[in-house]
C-alpha cells in the first residue's frame, strides 16, 4: 500500500511540475519586451532584443523602452525610477 502511494505521489509531482514548467515558458514568452519598429520602410513588431543602432522606433503611452534612444519628435515624459532611483518623471524630446 504505501508504494502505491509513493508511485501515485511520483506521478501527481511529476504532472504539477510539468504544468508549472508549460505555465512558466507561457509567462516568458508573454512578458518578452515587443517594440513597433521600421525598418524597409515597413512598421513591424519585434522583440527589443533584435534592435540595432539606427531603427526607428514608435513609442506609444505605457511603452517598455529596453534600449537607449534619441527622441526625434514629439514630447513625453520617461520614468527613468527602475534605473537611477528618480521619484518624478524627466521630461524628453528632441535634443533633451
Amino acid at each position: 500500500m504505501i508504494a502505491g502511494l509513493l508511485v501515485f505521489n511520483a506521478i501527481l509531482s511529476y504532472s504539477q511540475e510539468s504544468n508549472a514548467q508549460r505555465a512558466l515558458a507561457l509567462l516568458r514568452r508573454q512578458l518578452t519586451i515587443q517594440v513597433r519598429v521600421r525598418r524597409d520602410g515597413v512598421w513591424q513588431r519585434l522583440p527589443a532584443s533584435e534592435l540595432v543602432p539606427g531603427d526607428l522606433i514608435h513609442l506609444r503611452v505605457g511603452d517598455i523602452v529596453a534600449a537607449d534612444v534619441q527622441v526625434t519628435s514629439g514630447q513625453m515624459q520617461v520614468d527613468h525610477s527602475a534605473v537611477t532611483g528618480e521619484s518624478m518623471p524627466a521630461e524628453a524630446g528632441p535634443g533633451a
